[in-house]
């Protein structure tokens, strides 16, 4: 285990895989992002972009709009912000990128507010969606804090375990902002933006300077970062430009693990076992697909579901599967109880189509591969309990 990931001061306190840099040897990275970058803007180039507003709004309340938006920025980093009310919005001149664009248009006061229960995929009903590529519906409790607190934010990319975020607190509110987290216990924590989830993250006890990850999804640290800096409201809705795709598994930046399970005739397969570890795209036993690609061969669009079966001797496709059972389960056949069984493919509880080794598995997902009569939905797999979930504490680097 040690032989495939260094280590960067970032462990999992479960004894799991320690989250660094590739072998020595491996090639070197290719494509990737800095090693650091803050979430301040600093030396980006400068674009233009209007946060629209309904049409009709009053040019006074506009205005108003605007200085919100110019102080956010400002608490983001971006020094160089020109902010102007126009009749259709507010226009952003200015290096900021689209996550903080995003976050500057945000109607509402970002809050942190404790997980009561987490159910896997989109809210078909009651309840608060995430955002990013791992859909999840939580029920939270009241809103803990606001982040008000929090004067520095910025995102960091931890030497190829992903990306985490560093904030500072301001010690005159440090008291009464830790203790607010304390009052949501030790479970799970969530950092609500305009009603959605855009980090979940474990309690802890937070410091003057503080980090959460890795290992961290760059755009989710992203995104996260920005609505820290989101302590007060908009006097009206604004329409930020859409944020970007997410970047594919860089080598040596992104670090993400998803989750995968196996339901054959009714019933779970164990854990996959351990395969691959030698490289970037592989399987530790725990019940994960690890994706922190060192090669060329395993990164971007070549880091798919198939890469991480053919590197444990397993295969999938649309009408077969043969897994870690070593069975070769082909549509049509039946199961012991005599009745026809197909194979399907769910990630993070949706039903998907075509070949599931084409599939690229992204941070905190939860893939289900299923051989099975049963017309309903297999559900969260066991294996989902092994995901890793980071938590608030003190800055380490």
């Amino acid at each position: 285990m040690l032989a495939a990931c260094g280590s960067d001061n970032s462990s999992r306190s479960d004894g799991g895989e320690i989250f660094g840099r590739r072998p020595a040897g491996s090639a070197g990275s290719a494509g990737g992002a800095p090693a650091s970058s803050a979430s301040g803007s600093s030396g980006s180039a400068s674009s233009a972009a209007l946060l629209s507003a309904p049409a009709g709004t009053d040019p006074a309340t506009i205005a108003a709009a605007a200085d919100v938006v110019r102080a956010r920025l400002g608490r983001m980093g971006v020094a160089d912000a020109v902010v102007t009310a126009r009749a259709d919005g507010v226009a952003v001149q200015s290096s900021a990128d689209a996550y903080q664009l995003h976050a500057a248009a945000q109607q509402h006061a970002t809050t942190v507010a404790p997980i009561t229960a987490t159910a896997l995929g989109p809210c078909g009903g009651p309840g608060i969606p995430s955002t990013g590529a791992a859909a999840r519906c939580y029920t939270l409790g009241p809103a803990l804090s606001a982040v008000g607190a929090v004067t520095t934010a910025s995102v960091v990319s931890a030497s190829g375990a992903g990306w985490k975020i560093l904030f500072s607190v301001d010690a005159n509110h440090y008291q009464a902002f830790r203790s607010a987290l304390a009052g949501g216990g030790t479970g799970p924590l969530a950092l609500v933006a305009d009603g959605t989830v855009v980090l979940a993250f474990g309690s802890g006890v937070p410091a003057l300077q503080s980090a959460i990850g890795p290992p961290l999804a760059e755009d989710e640290a992203r995104l996260a970062a920005a609505a820290l800096a989101v302590e007060g409201d908009l006097p009206v809705a604004l329409q930020a430009p859409a944020l970007p795709e997410a970047a594919a598994a860089r080598i040596d930046v992104d670090f993400w693990t998803a989750a995968i399970g196996a339901k054959v005739c009714g019933t779970w397969l164990p854990n996959a076992p351990a395969a691959g570890l030698e490289t970037g795209v592989h399987s530790h036993g725990d019940g994960l697909v690890y994706v922190h690609p060192f090669h060329d061969d395993e990164a971007g669009d070549k880091a798919t579901l198939g890469l991480f079966l053919d590197r444990g001797g397993w295969k999938a496709s649309a009408d077969r599967l043969q897994l870690w059972d070593g069975v070769e389960h082909r549509a049509g056949a039946t199961c012991p109880d005599g009745r026809v069984a197909q194979v399907r493919w769910w990630v993070d509880g949706v039903e998907q189509h075509g070949d599931p080794a084409a599939f690229l598995p992204r941070n905190g997902q939860v893939i289900v591969l299923s051989f099975d009569a049963d017309p309903a939905a297999p559900g969260a797999p066991p294996q989902m309990a092994a995901l890793y979930l980071p938590s608030v504490g003190a800055a380490t680097s």
